[in-house]
């Protein structure tokens, strides 16, 4: 399973809860008012699930410049975490909205629709977010 493959999967999927168990065993989903979430500090990735649907809505993954660690599983579509901000708008064309710190884009044609940037103060990359 690959992390993109997470969006709109159900957590009551064995395959979702075997992966994540895999990734980081000690983590666990977490109910935090209407949503659930699943974070691991450790491999530097989060989750959310939002409403009753129980469905994965967001994957964010970190580059370990902040309190998480570093994620390094594959990403998708040739995204790799050490890209500058020009990089992935080369890659990505202009963002949908953009700001000092985040570029956002709604991308149909991959498994996620809305796929975003947060970037450091340096403008490397601090975390990615893929939302469906």
């Amino acid at each position: 399973m690959e992390i993109f493959e997470l969006l709109n999967s159900s957590i009551d999927d064995t395959r979702v809860v075997e992966y994540l168990e895999g990734l980081d065993h000690e983590a666990a989903f977490v109910v935090i008012e209407d949503e659930i979430q699943w974070r691991s500090r450790a491999v530097g990735l989060e989750i959310y699930i939002f409403g009753d649907i129980r469905r994965v809505k967001r994957v964010v993954v970190h580059s370990g410049t902040g309190e998480s660690g570093a994620y390094t599983g594959r990403l998708p579509e040739g995204i790799d975490l050490s890209m500058s901000r020009l990089d992935f708008r080369g890659h990505f064309g202009r963002p949908e909205t953009t700001s000092k710190n985040h570029d956002f884009w709604e991308i149909d044609r991959f498994p996620w629709n809305g796929f975003a940037v947060v970037y450091t103060e340096e403008e490397g990359v601090e975390k990615l977010v893929f939302s469906s």
